[in-house]
């Protein structure tokens, strides 16, 4: 068997084991065209899959669309992360696309390994290179889809946050409808109070006009006073007391006209009485004014403890 080792080259194959080593370098290319024949498809699923994360991200924007400001973030967001999942998709079907040519260029490679192990190891490394890439794009496809994943699950938060924004501001609603109420309330209880003020000063100015004409007029009244007959109010002189000065001692007298001033006379000794009447018991110690007689109408008793003092040239007669 003759055997060509690249352009020019040449040799035989004098044992059983060079043929058996060109057999096994041959089936291994197949057998890694084959897996990366496998590696494709997986390349192929996650690509679907990626598409599914694609459609759920598109579903997750077209629900936050009906959020308020914080919603439309939240579909951009959605939309970035499906922008990002259609990337990958498109990624892992070129990528696919590629391991396909590789796998079928490794197949190729197989084939004409009958005739030249130099190309039979070739299209074995290109084989190798062929899977690398497929698991590279596998790899690729299932990190976007994580991405749109998470883009997928930051919608969801946003529109939650909207949501509950939502709920905040009927809250908000609810407690200003609730102020505008007692608004009113009190303005209705402002109207009642000057209502009820102004009922108020009617009734003083009603009772200030009452109160004149129980009062006559005060022209020319200074000093007199307020008085009624029972029916009409009128103003009266005062009827004061006289003229104090140089009435020291005297006392306050009245002929039933006129009054006046009148001297106390202490030396009274007549009385307009059938008789002087006194105590026939002396209970408080009595001093008799020196140069003064006494007189009394006995018995007379002195208590005990109580003493009677005649001054010298003085008299008590006890008859």
């Amino acid at each position: 068997m003759t055997i060509y080792r690249g352009p020019g080259g040449g040799g035989n194959a004098t044992s059983d084991s060079e043929v058996n080593l060109l057999t096994a370098l041959s089936n291994e290319a197949l057998a890694y065209a084959e897996q990366a024949a496998i590696e494709a498809g997986l390349a192929a699923a996650s690509a679907a899959a990626s598409s599914g994360s694609a459609a759920s991200s598109a579903s997750s924007a077209v629900a936050a669309l009906a959020s308020e400001t914080e919603a439309a973030l939240s579909e951009s967001a959605a939309a970035i992360s499906a922008s990002n999942a259609l990337a990958s998709e498109n990624t892992a079907t070129t990528q696919a696309g590629i391991a396909t040519t590789q796998a079928g260029l490794s197949a190729a490679s197989a084939a004409a390994s009958d005739a030249s192990v130099t190309a039979s190891a070739g299209s074995a490394a290109a084989a190798l290179v062929s899977e690398g890439n497929a698991a590279t794009s596998a790899s690729t496809a299932t990190t976007q889809a994580g991405i749109a994943t998470t883009g997928a699950g930051t919608a969801t938060t946003q529109a939650g946050n909207a949501s509950a924004s939502a709920a905040a501001a009927l809250v908000s609603e609810g407690a200003s409808a609730a102020s505008a109420a007692a608004a009113l309330a009190s303005q209705g209880a402002a109207a009642t109070s000057a209502s009820n003020a102004f009922t108020s000063e009617t009734n003083a100015a009603a009772s200030a006009a009452l109160a004149a004409t129980y009062t006559p007029d005060q022209t020319g009244q200074a000093g007199n006073y307020l008085t009624t007959n029972g029916s009409v109010t009128s103003w009266a002189a005062v009827d004061a007391l006289p003229d104090q000065t140089g009435n020291a001692g005297e006392y306050l007298t009245t002929d039933g006209t006129t009054a006046s001033w009148a001297a106390l006379d202490t030396d009274a000794n007549s009385t307009t009485k059938a008789m002087y009447e006194m105590a026939n018991t002396i209970s408080v110690s009595y001093s008799l004014t020196a140069g003064n007689n006494a007189i009394s109408a006995g018995p007379i008793v002195v208590n005990d403890g109580v003493s009677v003092t005649i001054p010298s040239g003085s008299r008590w007669a006890i008859v």
